[in-house]
């Protein structure tokens, strides 16, 4: 099982009182999955401006989202890079030049 699956995110939004409470609690529930990469990703959460407005009741991850965060925003997530194995081929991002071959290789990820 990949460490990720065992992540639980606690998301927190302001009351009316302007006190920090619990808007849910749980497992990550975006996880998108790139069988040609043998990627996995987690997204944690998206902001769309900054400061972040922490009000509001509706789940910030819960939208589509590419690789990079919106215009002024921020994004957290979690990515796997599987190692590969001897048989294995090397990934698209590696052949195309995004992804070292050799930190690949190595389970190492360049951020």
């Amino acid at each position: 099982m990949p460490l990720s699956e065992n992540v639980r995110r606690v998301v927190t939004t302001i009351d009316t009182n302007d006190k920090a409470v619990v808007l849910m609690e749980g497992p990550i529930p975006h996880k998108k999955v790139r069988p040609q990469a043998q990627t996995v990703s987690r997204l944690i959460w998206v902001t769309d401006e900054t400061p972040a407005d922490l009000s509001g009741t509706s789940d910030r991850a819960g939208v589509d989202i590419g690789i990079m965060p919106p215009r002024g925003g921020s994004v957290f997530r979690i990515v796997e890079f599987p190692p590969e194995t001897a048989t294995a081929p090397p990934s698209a991002a590696c052949r195309r030049g995004i992804l070292p071959c050799t930190a690949r290789a190595r389970s190492i990820t360049p951020w």
